[in-house]
This record gives structure tokens, C-alpha cells and sequence, in this order.
């Protein structure tokens, strides 16, 4: 950020370390330790405490609030050190001097290491050699060897028992057959049942046999994967988030203008989802100013909110239309998704005006916000 005239600066700069490999680039971190007040701010700002810079070759060349710093200086994925350094009004601080990384092995923590090593001043890592020497031969064969039939056993790879049969021709085990044989056949079952369960009457068995055929032909009701699952609804705010300009009063001669840019939302959406456009805003001294909302394609205008079609009603919507100050007369649209307000996936919508004295208020200080959300279809 732009730092106030009236706060005093200093310098952090200079080349630290030679550059090399993935050590290209590095980052810094300067942690203000005091808070600073801006003399000339009435608020009494602060200046944020944390400021992240990257680092480029070796090279750090940036402009600190003046103060003591606690300092975490990383170089690429190898290496980091923290320290505590002081940034002195209009003083530019050399950081070699003020913390002496020469080579950047010799006075950095390294942060990566591999079975113990740590890497040189190039981020290199090397590991000894092992093994014990090179192979005389595989399986007696010398030269470029392809395993052969006999290489490997199933008893030298700990399988003795495993087979090559089929998964329709392997048995069941001892325990699953002894199991099945304390069942009664499928056959001897039915015929329990029979003797023992009344068949309903006709009439009754034909009202069953149609509820069941009902059940068949709408589908199976134990199975989810088909039930429509209610669509999370999606959220989206104005351009800028918070509003911090202002439209209106529109053009005398009754012209209907889109308001700027920063006023128009955006979300994914399908046919019949429903949108709600909830507006927070201040609109200043007047009344009657003409509104409306459209869905937009860039800037051409698709479908109106006053008149649910590609041509706009004679004055807007009076539902959204501007009262008196400082209050939010600008009510929520309930926005019913069609195919015409659909662009790649997404709807636009853009509040619009014309003739009439009312004029919304934003500002850094009083910033306005808008909101548009998919509420998905009923």
C-alpha cells in the first residue's frame, strides 16, 4: 500500500547471496514489532504490521515504515534464517551488513534435508554411494537378462498356495459348505410358507398386484442415486465487494442507463433456478428517481425485471425506485431464471436508471454492497 508523506521510511536493500539453481528466488518477511499511527489521519490508522516481499536474483530493494522488524529471510526451498533489524528514517539499510549471509550455508538454517544431508550453497544434495558393488549376473544370464520361466517360483515369492483357477471353478471353503448344508432347499421353503400363509382374497390380491406394478414402473425407491438432491445455493457480490461510487441522477431526457460496472453480479445458473438481488445501499436527498434491473450479455440488455420480457415496461419496476435520505428503499429481486438470461452458464444482472433526483452514496467510508444468490430451483 501507498504509505501517508507523514510517516518516515526507510530502506532494506542490496545482494545477499549469489543466485544459483532453484536459489534464483527467495522471500522476506518484516514483522513491525511497535504499531504505527499515521500523525495525520484523524482515525488514528494503523499501518499493517506484516509486509511479504519477493525476491528476485539475490536481490531486495524495499521501502519499510521506519522500526524494528523481527526478519525471516527464506532463499528458495532451501534455506531460512530469522533475525531482528531496525529500519531508520530516510537510512537505506544494506541487509548483507545487517545480517552477513556470506555463502547462505554458512550462517541459514536449512529447511529441507534428505536421510540427514543438507544441501550445499546451490541447493544441491548429495547422498553417498552404497551397494556392493556391480552385478556379476541375474539367474546366471549375463547381458540384457528377460525373466524366463523357472526365474521365479511360487514358493521363492512366499505363494506356494495360490493357483491359476478360474473364479466360476474355485470351491467354497469347508466351513462356507457345511453352512449350506444346514439350509432347506428354496423348493421345501415355498411350501412351508404355503401351508402356513392365507392368499388374500381376489379382490384384495388384485389391489395388490396394481400397487406393485405402480412401484415397478416409477422406479426403485431403495436406489438414491436417481432422487434430486436440492442444489447448494451459490453467492456472489458486486464487482468490488464493497460499493465505493455512485449512480445516478440519470439523464433528463428520460434515456435508461446501466449502471456502472462495479454494480453488476454475476453467478452460475441453470433455467427456473431463482435468483434474489439484495441490494445494501444509501441513496441521498430525492425521490422518484426511475430504476429497473436487466440481465446482461456484456452490455446489451437481455430481459427486464419490470416487464419479464426483452422489452422494458414504460417506467421500471416502482418497486425498486429511490425514497428518501439515507434510507434503503431499493427493495430485493426475486429474479426467475429463463434461457434468454443465461450466457455460458452464468446470469448478469445490472441495476438501471433514469430521470429523477435520486442518486446512491459510496464511498471508502460508507461503501455499499450488493448481493446476488442462486437459491436454486423449488
Amino acid at each position: 500500500m501507498a504509505l501517508p508523506a507523514s510517516v518516515p521510511v526507510g530502506t532494506v536493500t542490496g545482494r545477499y547471496y549469489e543466485p544459483d539453481g532453484d536459489n534464483a528466488t527467495g522471500t522476506a518477511y518484516f514483522l513491525l514489532l511497535s504499531e504505527i499511527e499515521v500523525p495525520d489521519d484523524p482515525d488514528g490508522v494503523v499501518i499493517p504490521l506484516m509486509t511479504k516481499v519477493n525476491i528476485t536474483a539475490g536481490v531486495l530493494n524495499t521501502t519499510l515504515p521506519a522500526g524494528f522488524y523481527s526478519t525471516r529471510v527464506r532463499l528458495g526451498d532451501w534455506y531460512e534464517r530469522a533475525l531482528v533489524i531496525e529500519v531508520e528514517d530516510g537510512v537505506a539499510l544494506n541487509l548483507p551488513d545487517a545480517i552477513g549471509v556470506v555463502p547462505p550455508e554458512e550462517l541459514l538454517t536449512a529447511v529441507r534435508s534428505v536421510n540427514g544431508y543438507l544441501p550445499d550453497a546451490s541447493g544441491n544434495i548429495t547422498l553417498p554411494g552404497g551397494g556392493g558393488g556391480a552385478v556379476d549376473s541375474v539367474f546366471g544370464r549375463i547381458g540384457v537378462v528377460v525373466a524366463q520361466s523357472g526365474d521365479y517360483t511360487k514358493s521363492q515369492v512366499g505363494l506356494g498356495n495360490v493357483d491359476n483357477t478360474s473364479d466360476a471353478a474355485k470351491p467354497v471353503s469347508t466351513a462356507t459348505q457345511t453352512a449350506l448344508n444346514g439350509k432347506e432347499t428354496v423348493g421345501a421353503a415355498s411350501a412351508a410358507v404355503a401351508t402356513h400363509v392365507a392368499l388374500p382374497d381376489p379382490h384384495t390380491q388384485y389391489a395388490l398386484e396394481s400397487s406393485l406394478a405402480t412401484v415397478a414402473t416409477s422406479g426403485d425407491y431403495n436406489d438414491l442415486s436417481n432422487k434430486p438432491v436440492a442444489p447448494k445455493p451459490v453467492k456472489a457480490f458486486a464487482t468490488t465487494g464493497k460499493l465505493q461510487l455512485q449512480f445516478g441522477p440519470g439523464d433528463t431526457s428520460g434515456t435508461w442507463t446501466l449502471a456502472p460496472a462495479e454494480w453488476r453480479v454475476t453467478v452460475p445458473a441453470a433455467v427456473g433456478d431463482i435468483l434474489c438481488l439484495d441490494p445494501s445501499i444509501i441513496a441521498l436527498v430525492g425521490a422518484d428517481a426511475e430504476m429497473d434491473v436487466c440481465s446482461l450479455n456484456g452490455t446489451t440488455r437481455l430481459r427486464y425485471y419490470s416487464s419479464g420480457t426483452s422489452t422494458q415496461a414504460p417506467n421500471g419496476h416502482g418497486g425498486l425506485y429511490m425514497g428518501q435520505q439515507f434510507s434503503h428503499q431499493v427493495n430485493p429481486v426475486k429474479w426467475v431464471v429463463t434461457a434468454d438470461d443465461i450466457v455460458s452458464g452464468n446470469v448478469t444482472l445490472c441495476y438501471m436508471f433514469r430521470s429523477g433526483s435520486g442518486i446512491t452514496w459510496g464511498s471508502a467510508a460508507y461503501p455499499n454492497e450488493i448481493t446476488l444468490i442462486n437459491e436454486g430451483s423449488p
